[in-house]
């Protein structure tokens, strides 16, 4: 075909796709969407910005630790960009945990607004996330819910039951 043939499609001539190019192009746009909404979460909880110290200490005295004050009891630390999830296991002992369940990055902290925190089991040991019902033990490791899911990052905590406070180790020590 000769230019003086071709059809006059104005200026979008080289936008004309084949039937095959737009089904193939939507479907890649449509997957991507999810990825995309997943990113945005990750960035609102994930803020690197902030420098991270390599302890966090606690007191069970301080504002928003009073969910601490009895064994099975949780409550949420915030050090910097880091949030880390406590929990009263003991008279003595309190554990660490990541704030997000690894299932579904759902948020497991007792705080405002979140319908469903993650619950301690004494006896068991274990904290249950409500939102899909995954469970892990003290450890952190992963003992049973939806197929897949990783173990919760732990948190190495000493306590001292007698004056009430805490250190918790947030970056490895050298």
């Amino acid at each position: 075909m000769s230019e003086k043939q071709k059809p006059a499609f104005g200026p979008c001539t080289s936008l004309i796709l084949s039937r095959r190019k737009f089904l193939g192009g939507s479907a890649l746009a449509l997957a991507s969407v999810p990825l995309m909404s997943a990113c945005e979460f990750a960035e609102t909880y994930n803020n690197t910005d902030e420098p991270v110290e390599s302890e966090a200490e606690f007191a069970l005295t301080d504002e928003g630790l009073a969910g601490l004050a009895e064994v099975g009891g949780t409550a949420l630390l915030v050090a910097g960009p880091v949030e880390i999830l406590l929990v009263r296991d003991a008279e003595d002992s309190v554990l660490g945990f990541d704030r997000r369940c690894p299932h579904a990055q759902l948020d497991m902290a007792p705080v405002d607004g979140n319908a469903l925190p993650a619950v301690w089991d004494k006896e068991a040991r274990t904290l249950k996330c409500q939102w899909h019902a995954s469970v892990f033990g003290d450890d952190g490791d992963f003992v049973e819910g939806p197929p897949g899911v990783a173990d919760l990052k732990r948190y190495e905590v000493t306590f001292d039951a007698a004056n009430g406070t805490g250190v918790v180790q947030i970056l490895p020590t050298a």
